[in-house]
């Protein structure tokens, strides 16, 4: 949101300094003119007036053609950038709906309910004791995968993923990948720069003590179960 407010505040000065730029071009030959011959006395002929007419005119219309031309060129190129924000705030909304479809919450209900089990368990231990239970967690974990993924392919804004799924990430990368994402698993890249894009969240230090938080209360609980 911090974006689009920074996005509209230059579309606005843009727009001043463009309005500004015409009004420069079209005064600018008046300007030139008076400057140039102003030492002389003031025309009276039609003959003359009709000279300096031609001379604003075909000066300043010169001007504002190749003027049109550019704020053609600078609208389309806006137009363009919008229909492409609009696509990708789209795809945000359908990648949410997937977060929080039925599917989705029984698989992350599952692999909470193993990490819970097992709070202490790394990723690869995980895959070493649970074979037959991990299957939901690595379901949870693609997600954000395929999250990266989007946003390495610029179909999706960084900033608006981080926003919307940054406390999510890091309660998984707490909790279930304990920080330390095994370097020779094929997702271990993605997972990198989804995670050093969330560090630079200005929520991430509330976000990661409330991760941590929740991980120390797992443990305490598996601790009070085997005690």
């Amino acid at each position: 949101m911090r974006k689009n407010r920074s996005s509209s505040q230059i579309k606005q000065s843009t727009t001043l300094i463009i309005v500004l730029f015409a009004v420069f071009l079209a005064f600018g030959p008046i300007a030139y003119y008076i400057s140039r011959f102003h030492d002389y006395p003031p025309v009276t002929n039609p003959s003359e007036l009709g000279t300096f007419g031609d001379f604003i005119g075909g000066t300043t219309n010169v001007i504002l053609g190749l003027f049109n031309i550019a704020l053609v060129a600078y609208i389309a190129i806006n137009l363009g950038n919008r229909e492409r924000d609009i696509e990708k705030m789209k795809l945000l909304f359908e990648i949410s709906r997937q977060w929080n479809s039925e599917g989705l919450m029984q698989s992350r209900t599952k692999a909470d309910a193993l990490l819970r089990e097992d709070p202490n368990a790394s990723l690869t231990e995980i895959d070493d004791r649970y074979t037959d239970k991990a299957a939901p967690l690595w379901v949870v974990l693609r997600f954000f995968q395929d999250l990266q993924k989007a946003i390495d392919r610029d179909i999706v804004d960084t900033g608006e993923a981080v926003e919307w799924f940054g406390r999510d990430f890091v309660w998984w990368d707490t909790v279930g990948v304990k920080g330390t994402f095994p370097v020779n698993w094929d997702s271990e890249a993605h997972w990198s720069r989804l995670k050093e894009s969330v560090y630079k969240s200005s929520n991430y230090n509330y976000w990661i003590e409330e991760a941590n938080n929740i991980l120390t209360q797992y443990k305490e609980n598996h601790v009070k179960k085997w005690s």
